[in-house]
């Protein structure tokens, strides 16, 4: 939601994805993102990515595949420059928010990348 909702004209309402992720965006890292050019607030308080933030979102590839290692959509990508994320990283990353929305406490993310990874 967050990234593509960045790349739309109108952008995405900060307080909607906070109703959607049950917190807030970060405000440190929004600041940072605006001052570095990534992104901008429009006048109704919508967050969008900016034209160099455009170059960056369209030079990450994530594959979703959870097993097997990086496939040859990641090898592929990452040959021409890409940074790429994995299924695992997907995985876990997803793991950790829903661990730290149950349970009010932060996700353990190396021991679950290692869990992830032992298979």
């Amino acid at each position: 939601f967050l990234l593509m909702g960045m790349r739309l004209h109108e952008g995405i309402d900060p307080v909607r994805f906070e109703a959607l992720r049950g917190q807030p965006l970060d405000p440190g890292r929004v600041a940072s993102l605006v001052e570095d050019g990534m992104i901008e607030v429009t006048g109704e308080g919508h967050i969008r990515v900016t034209r160099g933030g455009m170059a960056v979102l369209d030079s990450v590839v994530a594959d979703l595949v959870y097993h097997g290692g990086p496939g040859a959509l990641l090898e592929a990508a990452a040959a021409g420059g890409a940074t790429t994320v994995d299924g695992i990283e997907v995985l876990v990353q997803q793991g950790a928010i829903a661990f730290e929305q149950w349970t009010g406490h932060a996700a353990p993310v190396e021991l679950m990348r290692a869990a992830a990874l032992a298979g």
